[in-house]
């Protein structure tokens, strides 16, 4: 936080203003109840239809659930200087802490892969666009990755997105939505690998440099995302569930189509599922003839110790012990999918029913089970 210039003001409207953050007009701000929030200043309406298009995004903006977001608390359009308040996350910006410690490696890059997707995720489905997803509007905060800036693209109807992090429909005609800022995610991401900004500040678009990147879904998903068409694009709640692990497997992109290549046209395929679905497993015959053998066998023994019985009483009472046959006992775990918090997404583990063959000495052996390898990229 820096102080406060000698033009800033002292308060705006019930937030007492502490300091400047970031860039731009931001302040720390003190709610009356105590709280710390981030009160950004805004441009004045030009007009009544510019102020009523504030009220209206801003109170779109605030149905943006907390999920890795910065939440909007007040907006207030009147008066000379319109401000909106979300809440004060602190710690630096992506592009700082990139800056100053260096690229992200391993599970800080799963967390934030996953805090962004699902913060944009959060923000789609509350029926607004960010416009501005970039290293400075991702604060890496004590709770994780959060996205801040959401929305302020619409609420003042100017200028969004920076160049280097716009998708190439954004750059050309200002467009905001959810493929642009599924572009701006694979960008930003390209950025937190590697210090740079993923594209030029002349609006090219050409290949972009993966390398940064460790080969399986997190690569993919990153080059599907910077596809040049949006259509190509997947949403940010299929990047969030594929990074998760609870939707299909996203085809290998062998390359990034060009603006406006034709797409073919897609056939209807059924999903590669990342863990099969549980299939009910039927008892195997070998298993069957054991148990009937068992059976039979425990029944002659039963009816030699009866037969012997009536003729000696004495031989009864020293009889063959009945019950040590063969028992068969299954230790079988449900497959299933474990999340992990630290690594960002899930890991398909489990592992088949297991039978094992019991003797009469007490040993086992094991028949069949084997513990399954977690697959890469799950």
């Amino acid at each position: 936080m820096r102080p406060l210039r000698g033009d800033d003001p002292a308060r705006l409207g019930p937030y007492r203003l502490r300091g400047r953050l970031g860039e731009g007009p931001v302040f720390l701000g003190i709610s009356p109840g105590g709280a710390e929030v981030a009160v950004r200043v805004l441009p004045e309406p030009e007009d009544a239809v510019a102020a009523e298009r504030f009220e209206r995004r801003a109170r779109d903006a605030r149905r943006v659930a907390r999920f890795c977001t910065a939440r909007v608390l007040d907006a207030e359009p009147a008066g000379d200087r319109p401000y909106i308040v979300s809440e004060y996350v602190p710690g630096p910006s992506l592009r700082r802490a990139v800056r100053e410690e260096g690229p992200l490696r391993g599970t800080e890059l799963a967390r934030l892969a996953v805090g962004t997707a699902r913060a944009l995720a959060a923000i789609h489905r509350a029926g607004v666009a960010h416009g501005d997803l970039r290293p400075g509007n991702v604060v890496l905060g004590p709770d994780g990755p959060c996205v801040i800036g959401f929305g302020l693209a619409s609420l003042t109807g100017g200028d969004s997105g920076v160049s280097g992090f716009m998708s190439p429909e954004q750059a050309r005609t200002g467009d905001l939505g959810p493929a642009p800022d599924v572009f701006a995610w694979g960008a930003t991401l390209l950025f937190a690998v590697s210090g740079q900004v993923p594209f030029g500040a002349d609006e090219s678009y050409g290949a972009p440099d993966l390398t940064g990147l460790d080969e399986g879904a997190l690569k993919e998903l990153v080059r599907r995302a910077l596809a040049q068409d949006p259509d190509r694009r997947p949403s940010a709640a299929d990047l969030l569930l594929r990074l998760t692990g609870e939707v299909p497997d996203i085809p290998e992109v062998t390359d990034v189509p060009e603006a406006g290549e034709p797409e073919a046209p897609s056939q209807p395929t059924m999903p590669t599922w990342a863990v099969p679905p549980q299939r009910r497993r039927g008892v195997r015959p070998w298993v069957v003839a054991a148990m009937v053998a068992a059976v039979l066998l425990a029944a002659a023994l039963a009816g030699g110790l009866w037969l012997r019985s009536g003729d000696d009483p004495e031989d009864a009472e020293t009889g063959v012990e009945v019950g040590s046959g063969t028992t068969m006992t299954s230790d079988r775990d449900d497959v299933g999918v474990r999340s992990s918090r630290e690594a960002g997404r899930a890991v398909p583990g489990g592992r088949p029913a297991a039978i094992a063959e019991r003797r009469s000495d007490g040993a086992a052996t094991r028949a069949r089970g084997f513990a399954r390898t977690p697959r890469a990229g799950a």
